[in-house]
């Protein structure tokens, strides 16, 4: 036997080493099962059964000589041949020696094959296999039968219906099923995955099996394109796979195809004009719209229906197929196709070709026909931010002639054409001379074929586009072509076409008159400006037209380059171009484009003009009257141009002497502009950044109005309530003179009454909400919005009632407008200015979109300009020259609630503990008890976590001041600060840490349990983290930090030189930056005595808490009573 010259060492040289290991993991797995070894006439054959995911069938036969063996393989798995099964049953025949040859020449068939005697009762390993699968199997489909939401139904199989090369193809998809019913994602089915299989039921098991049998008997196979719906088996199965209602062409969207009655059609041949003749089929019932297929019957669809079924036509099926394919018929053929019809009795049926007795021949000189359209042409380039194949419009010319009516394509192989009439053929002989030289003249006007451009003819997908000449390839401007050379083609006789797709269609008609017009309606900010041309008695918007044009213009110093006799080609909106003579014209572009630059066009194509802009309307009709351009309305519109004409610049303010401070140079600046912005009823954003005095320029901006006795209602300010108090602070030390009214508490409404009395009123954001109706019955002198970015979200109810409030003057202070993306602009400005910025939806098009996902730097630097007039914004390099300097800033929050009731029920219990040591031992004694109780008081205004007693545990209080904090760090790191923040505590470092991470805050940290020190140092220094936590004994000294330009301090230490030396980490040798040192201190509790203590005391409280030793203790009990003082009462919420 040949199979005996094999080794396992032959089998695996002779196989992939993937599939050899697979097979052989199968082998020693004892998965072969039914072995079957003969031998006859020189050849070995074996068969087995191999358990897998299923149970294949195996059948090898090995041929040949000695020496030389070949294998051929079959198995019923997806791969065929040479598969791991195979390699298992080769491995597991060498193991066996080979039945006896059998001979069936000499077997009589009368005499019975021997029955074998049953050795025992027990079934073989390969049918216990096939058992156990089969009962699996019939028990899940009983399961699934009798309970079908078994099946998981979260996907379904779809069988989807295609056409390709006209054969009808199926393939298996899985669709997801929405929760709302739709469908969603798709993914290919896998008859061989589990997963799969568990979204099937028990109909689509049984079409699986009969599609796998279809194939084996019809020799079909799966391609790329899915299963050939080819033959009898498959064209019984087409119904089965309808029934599902499962079944759909094209897509698992499309209606779910319905088999429809069948159709009866008559075969007939159609007449062309050009003599030609077709088969075609003719249904009784008139249907139209038709594909016709093969399966094994003919077979109809309507796919847009989804219809499908038979057509009966009374012609034999082995037929059908070969005169669905007949080709056109010319004149000169239709007499042997009419003989063969006549003689053939099985094409009796069908109607015989119109034959022609009568023909002409003559020669014509064509007329030139030229038509200019678009059509898509694949090339591959840069395309949508990445190299890749894409299709393009390119301008195109198509070139034919007529001959006497009947057109004739230039590349056509025809030598004669053909013309019925009348039942008269007449043939035609091309002129091929004349049609040369229309040629020649196409490719002298630098008109080239797209089939002989390389980057295009590459692609078989341009094919059908290869006989189209390309206009505008290279260099050569195809509107050149479109105004100049098609003109002079009409002068020689040609006709010219031109589709509606051309993209360069010029209007060859006179402009009538020229006009514009405003719209300055009562009550808006903005005002509407239409230019256009008259044509025909046609209005013409030209705006959009002039836009275009001013991109593609070629100037200097925005001045046209061209004749005043020339003119230029600008698009209109419909696509079309007109010619605009330069003379009349010239003037209003140069004044449109510097429009341009700080406007947009809205949805109706106007330009739309704030009263800021109104000014340059006198340019504009300055440029009108030389235009001769008919001018419409604008009249209040141009009495607000000549008044900002008229302005000069920001005249300097004095500064009321009621006013208790002194404003900085920058801050002075600050007041003017503000005072101007109230002059002309516009509104504005103070955005200084933090620390630099936003509240002051404010407070400043108020005295004045009340200094000139213009403020006749009060001003109402809106803040965070972290910034209530701080407010509060501020006006009464800067302005004591205002009447202050603080909107706040739970007693408010008992002030609602009186508002009208003050000359300041302070309110939160989070009580607009509640006070809504009283604010809306007042009217405000101004309305000041402190941290403004709360109304950054247009949507919110805070900034729907903001929005509201009757005010003289509107104002936003904030030093971060623009926190995450432009709509947050857009909606400060909307509360600013409504209609500066256009409609929401229109910014996002005409900026947003732009700027944030294309990086439109021209259109970013036109809406800066435009918000320019109407945003202060200095930082702190800006205005701070002296540098290095310190400024410090002390941020007040004031403890409530929970917090408050424990600050409290400490307080009283330690001073009660302090006054008997004292009592006890002396006051320079007590030093433990008196550190451990205003350290217990720190801890709560830091974060009540901190106290380890059980009667904090069981209060839960919040912090006010790490609440604070976390509204400050953003705000700071938005600013582009780069922050120390020092606490002598570390657990409150933890504490913050928690917070920060919760808010996704990069930072680092530096405590004494920090070994690597050199890491966060170097992390900030290099400025990948803007953010440093620092223990303030761990840090506090022998750092140099001077990338920071912001400290802050979270809790105050008794001693202010180890704050100073903190400090001084940033605030050193080789700082360039003013520093900014934040202090937060909790309100009226011993921190602020602290921080008096630190400004008045200074020797006093280095006397206490030095380190030294013999330092004197000088502190008196009197200075240490004010550390136990009790808590001022709260103004009423």
């Amino acid at each position: 036997m040949l199979l005996h010259s094999l080794n396992q060492e032959d089998i695996k040289k002779s196989f992939s080493s993937t599939f050899y290991a697979r097979g052989h993991g199968y082998y020693r797995s004892n998965r072969v099962h039914d072995l079957k070894i003969s031998s006859d006439n020189n050849e070995d054959k074996i068969s087995a059964t191999v358990a897998g995911s299923d149970i294949y069938y195996v059948t090898i036969t090995i041929f040949g000589a000695t020496g030389k063996v070949s294998v051929k393989s079959n198995c019923t798995c997806p791969i065929g041949s040479s598969c791991k099964h195979v390699i298992a049953t080769l491995l597991k025949a060498l193991d066996k020696k080979p039945l006896a040859t059998i001979n069936t020449s000499i077997i009589k068939p009368a005499v019975a094959p021997p029955v074998l005697p049953i050795k025992n009762n027990q079934p073989s390993p390969a049918e216990d296999f096939r058992i156990n699968l089969w009962l699996k199997n019939l028990e899940a489909t009983v399961t699934k039968t009798t309970n079908e939401k078994t099946v998981d139904e979260t996907y379904s199989l779809r069988y989807i219906l295609k056409f390709n090369d006209d054969v009808l193809k199926l393939n298996l998809i899985l669709v997801r099923r929405l929760k709302s019913g739709m469908l969603g994602s798709t993914k290919d089915f896998s008859k061989n995955s589990y997963n799969h299989e568990a979204h099937l039921f028990p109909i689509d098991h049984e079409i699986l099996k009969k599609i796998d049998t279809a194939q084996k008997i019809e020799n079909n196979y799966q391609t790329y394109y899915g299963y050939p719906i080819k033959g009898n088996h498959f064209e019984k199965l087409l119904p089965d796979i309808i029934a599902t209602n499962r079944c759909h062409f094209e897509s698992a969207n499309n209606p779910a195809v319905k088999l429809t009655g069948t159709k009866t059609a008559t075969a007939d041949w159609k007449l062309d004009n050009d003599g030609f003749q077709t088969l075609h089929f003719n249904f009784f019932d008139q249907s139209v719209g038709l594909s016709l297929f093969i399966i094994n019957q003919l077979w109809y669809a309507k796919k847009e229906a989804g219809e499908i079924g038979v057509v009966e036509t009374g012609i034999e099926q082995n037929l059908l197929a070969l005169l669905l394919s007949a080709p056109k018929i010319p004149p000169e053929s239709a007499q042997r196709v009419a003989t063969l019809f006549m003689q053939q009795e099985k094409l009796s049926v069908i109607s015989k070709p119109k034959l022609f007795s009568n023909h002409t021949i003559e020669k014509l000189k064509p007329v030139i026909c030229l038509c200019l359209t678009a059509v898509p042409v694949k090339q591959y380039g840069f395309h949508n931010q990445q190299y890749q194949y894409y299709f393009s419009e390119k301008a195109v010319a198509s070139l034919s002639f007529n001959y006497d009516g009947r057109v004739i394509d230039w590349f056509s192989k025809d030598d004669t054409i053909h013309q019925v009439q009348n039942e008269q053929l007449t043939q035609y002989v091309r002129d091929k001379i004349a049609e040369k030289k229309a040629m020649d003249e196409l490719k002298s006007h630098q008109l080239k074929l797209i089939g002989d451009v390389q980057m295009y003819r590459e692609h078989s997908d341009n094919a059908k586009a290869h006989h189209y000449f390309l206009i505008g390839h290279e260099q050569h401007d195809p509107l050149d072509f479109t105004a100049q050379t098609i003109p002079l083609l009409r002068a020689q006789g040609w006709q010219i076409e031109i589709n509606s797709d051309y993209p360069y269609q010029i209007i060859d008609e006179p402009i009538d008159e020229w006009y514009s017009s405003i719209d300055d309606s009562e009550g808006y900010d903005w005002f509407n400006l239409e230019l256009g041309i008259s044509v025909q008695g046609e209005k013409i918007n030209l705006l959009p037209v002039l836009q275009q044009l001013f991109k593609k213009l070629k100037s200097n110093n925005n001045q046209f380059d061209l004749s005043k006799n020339e003119t230029v080609l600008a698009q209109l909106p419909n696509g079309k171009y007109i010619p605009l003579p330069v003379e009349r014209v010239q003037n209003i572009v140069n004044v449109l484009i510097e429009l341009y630059d700080s406007n947009s066009l809205t949805n109706g194509d106007f330009l739309q003009l704030s009263r800021l802009q109104a000014a340059r309307l006198l340019e504009l009709e300055a440029a009108v009257g030389a235009a001769q351009l008919r001018w419409f309305g604008g009249e209040k519109l141009c009495l607000l141009a000549e008044k900002l004409t008229q302005f000069k610049g920001v005249e300097a303010v004095s500064v009321p002497k009621k006013f208790k401070g002194e404003l900085r140079p920058y801050q002075q600046e600050g007041l003017n502009w503000l005072q101007f912005l109230r002059e002309y009823e516009f509104g504005g954003i103070l955005a200084d950044d933090m620390g630099l005095g936003k509240t002051v320029q404010a407070l400043s901006h108020i005295a004045v109005e009340k200094s000139t006795k213009r403020m006749d209602a009060p001003t109402l300010i809106v803040a965070p309530t972290s910034l209530m108090f701080n407010w509060r602070m501020e006006a009464e030390r800067f302005a004591p003179h205002l009447k202050i009214l603080v909107l706040h508490g739970s007693d408010r409404k008992q002030n609602y009454d009186s508002i009208s009395q003050y000359d300041l009123v302070l309110t939160t954001y989070p009580l607009l909400k509640f006070d809504k109706g009283i604010l809306l019955k007042n009217t405000f002198h101004f309305l000041i919005l402190d941290e403004a970015q709360c109304i950054k979200n247009s949507k919110s109810l805070s900034t729907q009632i903001v929005q509201q409030i009757k005010s003289k003057q509107r104002l936003c202070l904030t030093g971060t407008p623009l926190e995450n993306h432009l709509g947050e602009l857009w909606s400060l400005f909307h509360f600013l200015m409504p209609g500066l910025l256009g409609a929401e939806k229109q910014f996002n098009q005409v900026f947003r979109i732009p700027i944030e996902k294309n990086g439109d730097q021209d259109r970013r630097a036109h809406l800066m300009r435009r918000i320019a007039p109407f945003m202060l914004r200095r930082t702190k390099n800006n205005v701070v020259k002296e540098l290095p300097e310190k400024v410090h800033i002390v941020r007040q929050v004031e403890i409530e609630g929970a917090q408050r009731d424990l600050y409290e029920t400490i307080r009283v219990t330690m001073q009660k503990k302090v006054r008997q040591e004292i009592a006890k031992l002396g006051l320079s004694r007590s030093q433990i008890i008196i550190l451990e109780a205003l350290l217990k008081l720190r801890q709560v205004c830091c974060d009540p976590r901190l106290l380890k007693i059980d009667s904090a545990k069981k209060n839960k209080a919040k912090s006010a001041k790490l609440e604070l904090l976390m509204e400050l760090i953003p705000e700071l790191l938005e600013e582009g600060r780069r922050i120390l923040l020092f606490s002598q505590f570390a657990e409150m470092l933890e504490l913050i840490e928690v917070e920060l991470n919760n808010k996704k805050i990069a930072y680092v940290k530096l405590t004494g349990q920090t070994k690597d020190r050199a890491t966060p140092v170097q992390q900030f220094q290099n400025g990948e983290i803007p953010l440093f936590l620092i223990s303030l004994k761990a840090g506090g000294t022998g750092l140099n930090l001077t990338a920071a330009d912001t400290v802050i301090h979270y809790d105050p230490w008794w001693n202010p030189a180890v704050e100073d030396q903190a400090t001084d980490r940033a605030h050193r040798i080789g700082q360039n930056k003013t520093v900014f040192v934040y202090k937060l201190v909790t309100k009226g509790t011993v921190e602020e005595k602290i921080l008096e203590m630190q400004q008045k005391k200074r020797a006093l409280m280095e006397g206490l808490f030095s380190d030294n030793p013999s330092g004197k203790v000088a502190l008196t009990e009197k200075d240490l009573q004010g550390f136990f003082e009790p808590l001022e009462p709260m103004v009423e919420r």
